[in-house]
């Protein structure tokens, strides 16, 4: 069961003071980070600088995630996707912008839009203050993660392009149901297959006798 939202952002970032960026202006990266551990919850990985992947459920994000004011960007894998998936969001005087878009799969991309002030219920000066404390300075976190599950990333994960073996895995499983039990599909495999060469013998022995 995924941590509540709070103990996320305190696997992610223990100090809330140590990535906010003062020409922000506002404590818009606290919901930023937020958005960050509901996908990492969700079952995405983060995708590092050099290209390899974390373990599933870690939730520390890349270093220097927050090194610009106003724009932060992620990307992620995830373990039945075939491609990468980025995060880009961006604070314009308290109206967040969140885009996250599967990477060669131009048609998968979810947009949604958040006011700052409704889900960050402190300012940029008490969330400096805090040190070490989230509580409070988050708030409406159920509804938070509410929209950006059925917004962004229950349409995205439905939607992507899945690796070629899972697709195998898939459709093998769904043969096995179809025929009741894993017996039954070998059991019918095999009986295809026998009549597939009994039918090539017919079909060789009929042309012998019409050759004569």
């Amino acid at each position: 069961m995924p941590d509540s939202l709070e103990i996320a952002l305190k696997k992610a970032e223990p100090c809330p003071e140590s990535f906010l960026h003062p020409e922000d202006g506002e404590s818009a990266a606290l919901l930023v980070l937020a958005i960050h551990c509901v996908i990492v919850q969700e079952g995405y990985q983060i995708m590092n600088q050099n290209g390899s992947v974390t373990k599933k459920g870690i939730l520390t994000p890349q270093p220097n995630w927050a090194s610009l004011p106003s724009f932060w960007s992620f990307q992620y894998k995830h373990p039945r996707g075939l491609n990468t998936f980025q995060l880009n969001a961006s604070n314009n005087r308290g109206k967040m912008f969140v885009q996250v878009r599967e990477m060669g799969n131009p048609h998968n991309t979810r947009v949604l839009g958040l006011s700052v002030d409704k889900y960050v219920s402190c300012t940029f000066e008490e969330a400096r203050k805090s040190k070490v404390q989230w509580e409070g300075l988050l708030c409406d976190t159920d509804r938070l993660v509410g929209m950006i599950q059925e917004h962004i990333l229950s349409p995205l994960t439905s939607t992507m392009i899945q690796k070629p073996e899972e697709e195998l895995t898939t459709y093998s499983k769904m043969q096995g149901v179809l025929l009741g039990s894993e017996d039954s599909y070998w059991n019918w495999k095999t009986q295809l297959v026998v009549g597939i060469v009994i039918m090539s013998t017919v079909t060789i022995v009929f042309k012998l006798r019409s050759s004569k």
